[in-house]
């Protein structure tokens, strides 16, 4: 996760100091963005699968803690506040503000306690969830005006 902060934290100041800023390219490239269902198995029913995701982050959490660094490990839980952060430039490159309506993980520069980080790592799962749906469309949608403009060049040529 620090590697991800020291990502955003320099690609903003380079961005600053070369006085640019994050835009809409003119054409958008989804080869990146998969289509269809996820290879999901089925859950084994041992006696350690008993606890749903929220309540087994929160037992979880204070034994990870003792395996971080104190920074590290205040990263580590606040970096759902970058789910802000991610859909604003997402919503910059789509030139399109819902990204950032997905988000239910606000704001970046409000942390946390440590409690309810289950709760908050689930809403992060629902908005990556609801941007990568989002994307899916709008690769369809690409493709399926792609098509459109094929049959039209097709016809006129």
């Amino acid at each position: 996760m620090t590697n991800l902060f020291n990502f955003i934290t320099q690609l903003n100041l380079a961005l600053k100091a070369q006085g640019r800023e994050i835009i809409a390219p003119e054409r958008l490239n989804f080869s990146a963005i998969t289509e269809g269902a996820f290879p999901i198995r089925e859950i084994p029913t041992t006696a350690f699968n008993k606890l749903d995701i929220q309540t087994a982050i929160e037992l979880y959490t204070p034994i990870f803690q003792l395996f971080l660094t104190d920074n590290d490990f205040w990263r580590s839980v606040n970096s759902l506040q970058l789910d802000e952060t991610m859909a604003l430039y997402v919503g910059k490159i789509l030139n399109d503000p819902l990204p950032v309506m997905l988000v239910n993980n606000r704001h970046p520069l409000v942390p946390h306690s440590t409690l309810k980080a289950g709760f908050r790592l689930v809403l992060h799962g629902l908005a990556t969830e609801m941007l990568h749906r989002y994307l899916v469309l709008l690769k369809q949608k690409q493709a399926s005006s792609l098509s459109l403009e094929e049959d039209i060049a097709g016809v006129k040529g």
